[in-house]
């Protein structure tokens, strides 16, 4: 008889079974465990998001009418806070507290507090340059220590959080010490909030620093302005003795055509009076030749009444010789009296050409005074136009191995030379105005209180920058005549860093040249075509910049010493013969250079009238 055999189930059968059970039993128990732990860590950063609110001080007016929070791609932790948040309010004004759930970072500009966890895929690089200098908190989770300004770390299954105080003081938040109290306390943070308060004693120092340089700097300025207003007004006496000039200058002709008119007027009555004084002449010889024919008419009549004294015609003769007689002395008469008037017309024209010459002395006398005037004028702008000028010990100061040659045409100079030390740089500069004497004078006057202004009050050190912030004061200065001025400078200008031996250059149609040591040739750099002043297109200046090695000489200049005329055929000396007398002169240190660049010159120059002004600056590293 056959049958079903049934088999009974083994042990390891139930084992497994069981074991899968339990598992399902823990990963289920697991994951409302960490589903309670998420919530309830979720709660205490907003408890904690909600405390940097009240404890953290944003600046003045970057709260509007609310306090918003961005909580970045955590929609959990978003809903927690705002149940923590919702009865709080920010400040003495208790403005009320928003948050928001976000999924990037385009508006984060419009939250006082931007929170986003590891897990949001953003770098903390990232997140600061969303917020950049915003007055923004910037709250993160499991980021690396002191890469923001609050990290939350979970430590023993507990949320806490640590605190980088220098980038929440540089993003202008004001922390207050209950953070930093509550903040994690390991080995690293500790180490770095104790030096973050070291830094904030040395920074309290630092303040009181601070505080003495700025009233020694608010004194300095002070001075800086009594001197600009001094230099302005200055500016305005030598505007004043420009006018006078011109008037004097205007009186000057109108007195030398006026002595030139009446100089005519002497010479044609000295002209008329040599003439009558012929005539008169011409008159007594005939009048005298008439004397002499009568006194020889009464010996012949004599004769003749001698020989007729016995002649019936005695009579008749008698009577004609009386009547002959009688016509003489009526013409001789006639001439006297003629005589007598042309005389006394001579001696009135004699009188008054006298008077004329008095007068012409009197004139010459006021124009010497006058001239006497204009040049007592001249020379104090030349004491103006040099207390403006550099000192040169103080030149020798900053740049120790140079020298200047600086020779004006006249009592003042369109050329100058100039020099301001920066912080770091010493920035100096050969300059050449337009024209010479006077108007050369008051151009350069203006240009140099543009250079002033250019690195004083808009502190600019880059040659390039200089030049273009001058160009603008100059024509705004010009500008704001009634009358077209295109007066102008050309200038070489340098700044020279000591530290580092670079040196910078920019120019307006006067160029830089650089002799290496023991080169034999000078390296030039151009300068841009254009002037400071009115020009039909002007563009930005070029800036140059080179490394200097020690015995390297430069050399700034003006155009006055290669054009002036002279040696023996009377031509210009050239730049070529200029660089050629550089090269040969190197051997030599800065204060022999000058005399022999001098040298050079009045020999080149000989008897010759000085062409123009002179400015020729040489250094050496």
């Amino acid at each position: 008889m056959s049958g079903r055999i049934f088999k009974t189930p083994s042990l390891n059968l139930y084992l497994t079974v069981s074991i899968g059970l339990i598992f399902c039993f823990f990963l289920s128990s697991h994951s409302s465990y960490a589903q309670l732990m998420n919530i309830g860590n979720n709660r205490i950063k907003g408890i904690l998001i909600n405390n940097f609110v009240r404890n953290v001080e944003w600046p003045q007016g970057s709260v509007k009418d609310t306090f918003r929070i961005a909580i970045v791609k955590d929609r959990d932790l978003a809903d927690e806070a705002s149940k923590v948040t919702r009865r709080s309010a920010y400040g003495p004004d208790k403005i009320p507290v928003k948050v928001t759930a976000v999924n990037d970072l385009l508006r984060v500009s419009d939250f006082q507090i931007l929170y986003a966890s590891a897990e949001s895929g953003y770098t903390s690089i990232d997140l600061l340059n969303a917020i950049g200098d915003s007055s923004i908190l910037l709250v993160t989770e499991n980021y690396d220590f002191g890469t923001t300004m609050i990290n939350f770390v979970i430590i023993d299954s507990k949320v806490s959080y640590e605190a980088n105080v220098a980038k929440l003081e540089a993003n202008g938040l004001i922390v207050n010490n209950n953070i930093l109290n509550q903040a994690v306390s390991s080995e690293e943070e500790s180490d770095f909030i104790r030096k973050i308060r070291e830094m904030r004693e040395e920074l309290n120092i630092k303040e009181e620093t601070n505080a003495e340089q700025t009233q020694e700097i608010e004194r300095m300025s002070e001075s800086i302005r009594r001197k600009e207003a001094e230099i302005r007004e200055k500016q305005a006496y030598l505007d004043s003795i420009q006018v006078t000039i011109e008037i004097q200058k205007k009186y000057s002709e109108e007195m030398r055509a006026k002595l030139d008119s009446n100089a005519e007027q002497i010479l044609a009555k000295e002209r008329t009076l040599k003439e009558n004084d012929a005539k008169l002449t011409n008159q007594m010889i005939e009048l005298e030749k008439a004397k002499k024919n009568f006194q020889e008419i009464e010996r012949d009549m004599s004769d003749t009444m001698k020989n007729l004294e016995n002649q019936k015609t005695f009579t008749t003769i008698a009577i004609l010789v009386s009547l002959l007689i009688a016509m003489l002395l009526i013409v001789a008469y006639r001439s006297s009296v003629k005589q007598r008037r042309q005389a006394v017309i001579i001696n009135r024209q004699k009188e008054e050409a006298e008077i004329q010459r008095d007068e012409i002395q009197t004139q010459h006398l006021q124009l010497a005074d006058k001239n006497k005037e204009i040049t007592d004028s001249i020379t104090y702008a030349k004491r103006i136009q040099d207390a403006m000028l550099p000192p040169l010990d103080v030149f020798r100061e900053h740049l120790e191995k140079s020298f200047i040659f600086y020779l004006p045409k006249d009592i003042v100079a369109g050329d100058f030379y100039w020099m301001e030390k920066t912080e770091d740089k010493i920035i100096f500069a050969a300059a050449d105005c337009t024209g010479h004497g006077v108007p050369g004078a008051i151009v350069s006057v203006i240009c140099s209180n543009a250079l002033n202004r250019s690195v004083r009050e808009f502190k600019l050190t880059k040659p390039s920058e200089i030049l273009d912030q001058t160009l603008e004061i100059v024509l705004a200065k010009f500008d704001s005549s009634d009358d077209e001025v295109k007066d102008g400078m050309d200038i070489a200008l340098c700044a020279y860093d000591p530290k580092t031996n670079e040196i910078e250059f920019a120019g307006a149609n006067n160029p830089l040249w650089v002799v290496r040591k023991g080169a034999k040739e000078v390296e030039e750099y151009k300068a841009d075509k254009q002037p400071i002043g009115k020009y039909l297109k002007h563009v930005p200046f070029t800036n140059h910049k080179t490394k200097l090695n020690k015995g390297d000489s430069i050399y700034v200049f003006s155009d006055g010493y290669a054009d002036q005329f002279g040696g023996e055929m009377g031509k210009k000396f050239r730049s070529l013969h200029f660089k050629e007398l550089l090269i040969s002169i190197q051997e030599h240190d800065m204060k022999t250079q000058k005399k022999l660049v001098e040298k050079a010159f009045f020999g080149w120059k000989g008897k010759l009238d000085q062409l123009d002004d002179i400015c020729v600056i040489g250094f050496r590293v």
